[in-house]
């Protein structure tokens, strides 16, 4: 494979854990970052070269200007929610100039990153979804609304984690929705357990690679965060993820790239939360037990042939290291739980024996405060 790949992302192990995964298979990519000169990911050793850019739609003018000439199209994959909206916003422009990730026409990726469009879908394929009230901006708060209840701005590309709210009364809703932006509010579900798929669609939403099921067993920061400390296991242990509904979601779409797909669990029923059409933030995972989606994705968009992978030795625990340690430092987890944890844990998102430097460049700024 000769194509030059390009990850668009930001300075998180998102955008890591797909510069590893290429790396390891030899392929040392660009990557394309916001204007933040000592992002800690840059230390990464796999690293071909760094473009930083000011504002997402730069984005374009940058690819337009310097990668259209290639010999083999350049690949590109998106790491967070505003790249890959800015690279759908301009898919016409780009399809017949790079190999990118897209649900067939212009757009359409745009329309089901609003959490509106994706549940109204995710109902059509019969996947269930909490009760749910769509409150656009200025609307008068309907009077049927149950609390608690969870509210979180329906676009993502404007709106991030830390407005993601529990709220117990109607006072609460109200000043955690105060702003210009369209509100998704949802029956809060005191959830036993959060399961997350991360895979790969391929041909347009009919085929796909799909290594397990994530079980979070720890996030920070508590009850609204990522994972810190997780265990991918096989998707036959979690019958109540129905993965032929998953698969219909995606197809709908006519979506192809990496994605992943999130659920909470309340006695035995799995409540679909949302989709995120580009890599996950667990990408890596998979690879380090040996399916590299990102690799398997670029062969696809080459016409290289894809060998479906094995199933994985599960289970696999992982941890978001530096995450997870503030468990310890709180108080809520004790010393030797966590070291038991640690000990079968085999794969960090951020620590990584091959690739050090961005771990050590990442303490070194949370230290200076850089």
């Amino acid at each position: 494979m000769d194509n030059q790949v390009i990850v668009i992302g930001t300075d998180h192990h998102n955008t890591l854990g797909i510069i590893r995964s290429l790396g390891e298979e030899g392929k040392l990519p660009i990557v394309m970052l916001p204007n933040l000169k000592l992002a800690f990911i840059t230390k990464s050793k796999y690293i071909n070269k760094v473009i930083w850019f000011d504002k997402p739609n730069d984005v374009i003018d940058i690819l337009l200007r310097d990668y259209v000439n290639e010999t083999n199209k350049a690949i590109i994959i998106c790491a967070e929610d505003v790249s890959i909206s800015v690279i759908d916003s301009h898919y016409d422009l780009l399809k017949n100039l790079f190999l990118l990730p897209n649900a067939k026409k212009q757009g359409r990726i745009n329309y089901f990153l609003n959490k509106d469009n994706m549940h109204e879908l995710a109902m059509k394929v019969g996947l269930t979804v909490p009760k749910s009230w769509y409150l656009k901006s200025g609307d008068v708060l309907p009077t049927d609304i149950e609390f608690p209840c969870i509210s979180k701005p329906c676009s993502s590309i404007v709106g991030g984690k830390n407005e993601i709210c529990v709220n117990r009364n109607i006072r609460e809703l109200e000043v955690n929705i105060a702003s210009n932006k369209d509100f998704l509010v949802q029956a809060f579900i005191e959830k036993d357990y959060e399961l997350n798929i991360v895979a790969l669609a391929y041909n347009h939403g009919n085929d796909f690679i799909i290594p397990g099921v994530i079980r979070k067993i720890r996030e920070y920061p508590v009850n609204s965060g990522s994972s810190s400390f997780s265990v991918l296991d096989d998707y036959k242990n979690y019958p109540e993820i129905e993965l032929e509904k998953i698969k219909a979601f995606v197809g709908e779409i006519g979506y192809e790239g990496l994605f992943s797909v999130e659920f909470v669990v309340k006695d035995g029923i799995a409540y679909f939360l949302e989709i995120n059409m580009r890599n996950d933030g667990n990408g890596y995972v998979p690879t380090s037990m040996g399916i590299n989606l990102h690799y398997l994705w670029c062969k696809y968009l080459v016409g290289e042939p894809i060998v479906h992978p094995c199933n994985l030795n599960t289970p696999c625990y992982f941890m978001a290291d530096t995450r997870d340690w503030v468990h310890v430092m709180k108080g809520r987890v004790s010393m030797k739980r966590w070291l038991e944890d640690k000990k079968k844990t085999s794969c960090y998102l951020l620590y990584n024996g091959k690739d050090q430097k961005p771990f050590f460049a990442f303490i070194r700024n949370k230290i200076f405060k850089i």
